[in-house]
């Protein structure tokens, strides 16, 4: 078992005046995907259920890479004919690792094709899997992404969001040249509200006007707002990572047309356990 998948398996829950419960089933631990026990988690401590992650992602072997391409041009097409801007994510999962796992995007019918034939080439002969998933992009609706920073010693939270794209290209924001509205802001403790860091809105979505200032904070206030509700399952999350060696918890989500869902977790990147990965 190799150093990922044992911190896995170490993961439990510690109910009051009970023996801690195993976060897993043993044939969950032997079979799954990594990439696939971190979405259990999720469901496992209330921030999702298991119903939204069976119908958000599409999950095929490597040797059904022709049906997988047929269901992604159809989730492709009827995105298209539904007439609002979309993107599939698409990631070929490896077994025994949860970082550094290529991203590839359609944000149209025909790049379903180019996109197979990439993972075709590069993975059809691995035993990773194809998952992909649909997010609507939609400047006209609530669209956006983000992640939520907690560290467990006394540090402040962080949240980044960005709009209308995928969460992961917040590792990419450069400024000014970024081309989607991006915000950076900090809690700290004994305080109330996150405090503004960075706030850039590109010309095309309004720039610093007044306007679009208040749009883009509004958004973002409310996002935190309705995460704010999930709170008894967030410090769950902590707590069962912070018992298995993290000293930092970071929380992806993403809101698809207004619904907010959570989709990711990761911990420190450097020292923690699944640091390096």
């Amino acid at each position: 078992m190799n150093r990922v998948r044992q911190f896995f398996s170490a993961l439990a829950f510690r109910a009051p005046a009970a023996q801690p419960v195993s976060a897993f089933s043993l044939q969950e631990l032997e079979s799954a995907p990594l990439k696939w026990l971190k979405r259990l988690l999720l469901v496992r401590v209330g921030l999702s259920s298991m119903e939204t992650l069976l119908a958000e992602i599409q999950r095929f072997p490597m040797n059904k890479l022709d049906e997988a391409r047929e269901c992604c041009w159809l989730i492709a097409t009827q995105a298209a004919e539904d007439g609002r801007p979309f993107m599939i994510v698409l990631k070929p999962v490896p077994k025994d690792s949860v970082g550094r796992i290529p991203n590839f995007r359609v944000y149209e019918p025909s790049q379903v094709d180019g996109v197979f034939s990439t993972l075709k080439s590069a993975y059809a002969e691995t035993d990773r899997e194809v998952w992909f998933c649909l997010s609507i992009v939609d400047d006209t609706t609530l669209s956006l992404g983000g992640r939520y920073t907690m560290s467990k010693e006394y540090g402040p939270e962080i949240v980044e969001m960005i709009w209308y794209t995928s969460p992961r290209l917040i590792e990419e924001v450069s400024l000014p040249s970024f081309p989607f509205p991006f915000w950076r802001a900090k809690r700290y403790p004994g305080t109330l509200g996150f405090q503004t860091d960075l706030l850039h809105i590109p010309a095309k979505y309004g720039g610093k006007t007044d306007e679009s200032q208040k749009k883009f904070l509004r958004e973002a206030h409310w996002v935190m707002g309705t995460i704010r509700r999930y709170w008894g399952s967030i410090e769950c999350l902590c707590a069962i990572l912070y018992a298995a060696g993290a000293r930092e918890v970071s929380l992806e989500f993403r809101v698809n047309a207004g619904d907010l869902a959570f989709i990711d977790w990761d911990t420190d990147r450097d020292t923690g356990p699944l640091g390096g990965q």
